[in-house]
């Protein structure tokens, strides 16, 4: 038995019997449906965003270059809430709303960077030239990512690759000809 079916056509059911080489031809004929009235109901993206626990703060990569810093960490000094624990030149750990070490997670790409939680000179194990946003998750939205994120998270996020046969700076798009 072989049922044939698609949108707007009546559905076919009937028996065939294959033997060796077999062509078929199927005709199925079109079918009216009516659907009860559509209502269609829209909310503006504000209104979704007051009702979503889920608040990210996001930091491209043109507002982390006019800070002047030492490292990653540094140039979200100027975020609201997110502060740093420096111990050198080149080191520092993210607070978020005065919680640090194991309380803030950071991601790479939205994998999880552990390297960095415990001692003091241990600072974010990431290649600051190769982030293209951060994306800062701060409230009780950031226990989706798990218990030690109870401060906040930080996902650092690298550009995406060009297409195959190219290659993208800042300003000039080369390409095989």
């Amino acid at each position: 038995m072989f049922e044939y079916s698609y949108t707007g056509y009546k559905k076919r059911v009937e028996r065939i019997f294959i033997e060796k080489d077999t062509i078929i031809n199927i005709l199925i004929s079109q079918s009216v449906s009516e659907l009860n009235e559509v209502v269609v109901t829209a909310v503006t993206r504000s209104t979704e965003l007051k009702l979503s626990p889920l608040v990210i703060k996001p930091i491209d990569a043109e507002l982390l270059n006019q800070n002047s810093s030492t490292n990653l960490i540094d140039a979200l000094q100027n975020v609201p809430g997110v502060n740093q624990i420096t111990t050198c030149a080149g080191i520092s750990k993210p607070t978020i709303r005065g919680l640090g070490y194991n309380r803030v997670i950071s991601l790479y790409n939205g994998i999880r960077q552990e390297g960095q939680q415990w001692g003091d000179e241990h600072g974010v194990e990431i290649d600051e030239y190769s982030i293209d946003r951060i994306e800062i998750v701060k409230g009780p939205g950031s226990l989706m990512y798990g218990s030690d994120g109870i401060a906040g998270v930080l996902n650092f996020i690298s550009p995406k690759s060009p297409p195959i046969g190219q290659v993208n700076t800042h300003h000039i798009q080369l390409s095989k000809q």
